[in-house]
C-alpha cells in the first residue's frame, strides 16, 4: 500500500515515517484540516471504526432483549444487512461529491488517496474509477503516468484494474505503458481488447506493425528462426486485424531469408533442407505462390552441393598421398645414396684410348685423356671399363706431355648408387605429378561450382529486389488481398 507525503505530494510506502524525497519527518497526529483535504482513507478508517462499534452495538442490544436464538439469528442478519447498506452508501453516496470537490481543488494528491486506499479492495470500484477519470480530467500528466503503476502492481486487484481502465476508456485517453500493462495482466486483456480500441481503433494495427517491422529488419541482418517471436504478434491481433496469412507470410519471409546465412556459410545440406520445408506450406502464401523460385534454386544448390562434394573428395585423395612426407623420405634416399658417390674420388671417363701392361689411357670427360698406371689384370676389358668409375689416390700432371698420372687404387663401381637417385626422384616426380592431376580436377569442378554459386545468388539478389524494401503494411496489405508477390525480378 502507498500513502502521499503531505508536504511535498510524493507517493511513499504507507509505513514510512519519514519522506524519501523532501526528508520531512511524518508525524501521527496530523491536523485534521490537512487529514480532510488529503486523505481519503483516513476518512474511511473513521467510518469502519464508526460501523464496527455500530455492529457490535446492535449485536449485543439484539441478542439481550431477544430469548428466541433462531429469531435472534435473523433479526440479527437483517441488521447486519442494514448496517452494511448503510456503510455501502455512506462510504459510495458521497463519491461524486467529494471527488467534484477534489478536482475544482486541483487536489490530485486527495483523488490519488482515494484510489490508494481502494487498490487492494474487491468493492468501491465506482469511486475508483470516478476518481481516476477526475484525474485525467485535471490533465497532470506526472499523476496520470503514475496511475500506471497501479496497473502494473501484483497487489492491485484486478477490480480496481478494470475501473482505472474504463475510466481511461471513457476518458478517450491512452492507458500509460498500454502494452506493457496489455503483455503482463492476461486477464486483463479481454478488456483492453474490448475497451481499449474505443481510444485508438488502429492502436493494435499500429503495434502488430511496428513489431512486424522490428521482425524483418532482425531477419536481414541477422538471419535465423523467428516463428516464436512472430507468434507473440498474435496477442496484438484483436478482432482480426492482421489476416492470419500476414502473420504466416511473416513467418515464410524469416524462412527465406534464414537461407541466406546457410549460403553464405556453404551448408548445401541445411539449404536443401530448408528448401523442401518451404515447398511443403501450402498455407504460407509467399512459399506457395513461388513454388517455381524454390525448385530453381534448388537446382543450383544441389549442383552447389555436388561441386562441394566432389572437391571435399578430391582434396581428400590428395591428402591421403601424404605427398609431403613422402618426399622428404624419397629425397632422403637421393641424399644417401648422393653421399655414398660424392666420398668416392675418381675420374669418369667414357671411354679407353689405348692400353698396355703396365699402363691404361682413357678418356675423360672435360677433356684430354689420362694415364691409369699398373691398371689390374681385368681392367684390359673395353667393355668392362665402359661402365665404371675408378677410384684413385691424387693426381699428378707432367707439363710435358700434359696428361693424368693416376696409381689405381682400387675401382668402385657407383653405378647402383646414381640408378638410386633416378629412381626416388622419379617416385618425387610421380607424386607431383599425380596430385597435379588431381589438382587440375579441382579446379574444374571449382569452375562448375563457381558457376552454381553465381546462378544461385542472382536468384537471391532477385528475391531481395522483392523483399528488401516490403515493410509490415506491405506484408498485410497483400496478405488480405491475397495478392502475388513474384520473388522473380520481371524485366
Amino acid at each position: 500500500m502507498h500513502k502521499f507525503c503531505p508536504y511535498c505530494g510524493k507517493q511513499i510506502t504507507a509505513s514510512a515515517i519519514k519522506c524519501n524525497y523532501c526528508g520531512r519527518m511524518l508525524k501521527a497526529g496530523s491536523s485534521k484540516k490537512e487529514a480532510d483535504s488529503e486523505s481519503g482513507g483516513e476518512v474511511n478508517k473513521a467510518k469502519n471504526s464508526y460501523s464496527t462499534r455500530l455492529l457490535e452495538l446492535a449485536k449485543n442490544t439484539i441478542l439481550a432483549k431477544s430469548p428466541n436464538r433462531s429469531k435472534q439469528s435473523l433479526v440479527f442478519l437483517l441488521v447486519v444487512a442494514s448496517i452494511f447498506a448503510g456503510i455501502m452508501f455512506y462510504t459510495n453516496g458521497p463519491t461524486e461529491y467529494k471527488v467534484a470537490q477534489f478536482s475544482a481543488a486541483h487536489n490530485n494528491k486527495a483523488l490519488m488517496q482515494m484510489i490508494d486506499a481502494r487498490a487492494n479492495s474487491f468493492f468501491f470500484t465506482n469511486v475508483t474509477r470516478v476518481a481516476t477519470k477526475a484525474i485525467i480530467s485535471l490533465g497532470n500528466k506526472e499523476y496520470i503516468n503514475s496511475l500506471a503503476g497501479y496497473l502494473l502492481a501484483k497487489n492491485v486487484k484486478v477490480q480496481q484494474k478494470e475501473a482505472m481502465i474504463s475510466a481511461f476508456t471513457a476518458s478517450k485517453v491512452l492507458v500509460p505503458n498500454f502494452f506493457e500493462i496489455y503483455d503482463n495482466n492476461r486477464r486483463l486483456q479481454e478488456l483492453l481488447q474490448n475497451n481499449g480500441l474505443t481510444v485508438n481503433p488502429n492502436i493494435f494495427k499500429d503495434k502488430i506493425l511496428v513489431e512486424g517491422n522490428g521482425i524483418l529488419n532482425v531477419c536481414r541482418n541477422a538471419p535465423g528462426d523467428y516463428d516464436t517471436q512472430i507468434d507473440a504478434l498474435q496477442i496484438y491481433n484483436v478482432g482480426g486485424l492482421a489476416a492470419d496469412n500476414m502473420l504466416q507470410n511473416l513467418k515464410g519471409i524469416a524462412d527465406i531469408y534464414a537461407i541466406q546465412r546457410y549460403l553464405i556459410a556453404d551448408d548445401n545440406g541445411a539449404i536443401l533442407q530448408y528448401l523442401n520445408v518451404l515447398q511443403n506450406q501450402p498455407d504460407v502464401p509467399i512459399l506457395a505462390q513461388n513454388s517455381h523460385f524454390f525448385k530453381a534454386l534448388e537446382v543450383r544448390v544441389r549442383q552447389r552441393k555436388t561441386a562441394s562434394d566432389r572437391i571435399k573428395e578430391l582434396s581428400q585423395e590428395i591428402a591421403n598421398m601424404h605427398v609431403e612426407d613422402n618426399v622428404q623420405k624419397e629425397e632422403a634416399k637421393i641424399y644417401a645414396a648422393q653421399a655414398q658417390i660424392n666420398k668416392t674420388k675418381h675420374i669418369e671417363y667414357f671411354g679407353i684410348k689405348d692400353f698396355k701392361d703396365d699402363a691404361l689411357y682413357v678418356s675423360i670427360k672435360n677433356g684430354g685423356w689420362a694415364e691409369i698406371v699398373n691398371p689390374p689384370s681385368e681392367t684390359q676389358n673395353f667393355k668392362w671399363y665402359s661402365a665404371n668409375v675408378i677410384k684413385t689416390g691424387e693426381i699428378g700432371l707432367t707439363n710435358y706431355y700434359k696428361q693424368w698420372i693416376v696409381p689405381v687404387y682400387q675401382i668402385v663401381d657407383i653405378s647402383s648408387a646414381k640408378a638410386a637417385v633416378d629412381k626416388h626422384q622419379s617416385e618425387i616426380n610421380k607424386l607431383y605429378n599425380s596430385k597435379a592431376v588431381i589438382e587440375a580436377k579441382i579446379v574444374e569442378v571449382l569452375k562448375t561450382k563457381k558457376q552454381a554459386d553465381v546462378a544461385s545468388e542472382k536468384l537471391f539478389n532477385n528475391m531481395g529486389a522483392v523483399l528488401n524494401p516490403l515493410t509490415a503494411e506491405n506484408v498485410l496489405d497483400f496478405s488480405k488481398n491475397s495478392s502475388h508477390v513474384n520473388l522473380f525480378v520481371q524485366t
